[in-house]
């Protein structure tokens, strides 16, 4: 009746105001935040847009960019592995009897400090494996080692990975077989999979895999480790290169690598002469 009847006379003023107070209503717009900067802060932050977000559970803060993670068997240990920017670290969650969680964040050495675990450590990568509730094995990245840290003694055991024909290791993601004590070691310099020993801590094997390998996966029966590479090329070092500098490389070509080019001719006259090029630039380390 409303829609195709006639509206009554005592109605329609109704209907009238209804209509522009919905109209009003709905131009009227306002971002959940207010008029309040944005902020990043523990609990709840706002995003530049003005949209409020917060944690749907607890949360722990840890070093800046954790992008490894490891849970301990009995739930009681949360370790994190954090690459930067700034210091690399890694955040050791404890979960306390009176059912809190007690957060710890170890500090890589810089060059002008010495932090818990010694001078010699300088950074820590992806790779993380459970030790015990007070130790966890970890990567170290750049320096081509994987070394156990334990924070109850604050103390570091190291494996190299830079043995024999093997240089310049970069270790990343781990897998452990606990029962033959054997921790497989992401080589991605050297696009290998190494076997360390835990009892003698030695690598014991190498194996050769995809271009840059990324992930490891250890099947439960332990008779098969998985590998993703994700890596297309494979990098040398440039040719005609001094590696006796290693503070500035300087790459010079010689005018016989590139095929000589004649000078264009001029209106009227002789083709000019055969020219060479060389190139060379700096790379600051």
């Amino acid at each position: 009746m409303v829609y195709h009847g006639e509206v009554p006379a005592s109605w329609r003023h109704l209907l009238a105001l209804l209509t522009f107070t919905n109209i009003l209503a709905g131009q009227s717009f306002s971002a959940p935040a207010g008029i309040r900067p944005a902020v990043r802060r523990i609990g709840s932050s706002i995003l530049p847009g003005g949209r409020v977000i917060s944690p749907l559970g607890e949360q722990h803060v840890t070093g800046a960019g954790p992008f490894g993670l490891l849970i301990g068997p009995s739930g009681r240990m949360v370790v994190t592995a954090n690459g930067g920017p700034g210091p690399n670290s890694f955040t050791v969650l404890d979960h306390e009897r009176n059912g809190q969680w007690s957060a710890q964040t170890f500090v890589a050495n810089s060059y002008d400090a010495e932090q818990e675990f010694g001078r010699e450590w300088r950074g820590i990568f992806m790779g993380l494996a459970y030790g015990n509730d007070h130790s966890v094995w970890a990567s170290e990245g750049n320096s081509g080692k994987v070394s156990l840290f334990d924070w109850s003694a604050a103390r570091r055991r190291s494996i190299d990975l830079n043995l024999g024909e093997f240089k310049d290791s970069y270790t990343g993601d781990l897998a452990l077989d606990a029962e033959r004590n054997l921790l497989y070691v992401v080589d991605q310099a050297n696009f290998r999979i190494a076997v360390a020993d835990l009892k003698t801590r030695a690598v014991i094997a190498s194996v050769r895999v995809g271009r840059l390998p990324f992930a490891l996966a250890l099947s439960p029966d332990r008779q098969k480790l998985y590998v993703t590479n994700l890596g297309m090329f494979q990098y040398k070092m440039i040719p005609l290169a001094d590696p006796a500098g290693p503070r500035k490389w300087v790459c010079a070509f010689r005018p016989s690598d590139f095929p000589a080019r004649r000078r264009p001719r001029a209106p009227g006259g002789k083709p000019g002469k055969a020219r060479s090029m060389s190139l060379a630039w700096e790379i600051p380390m």
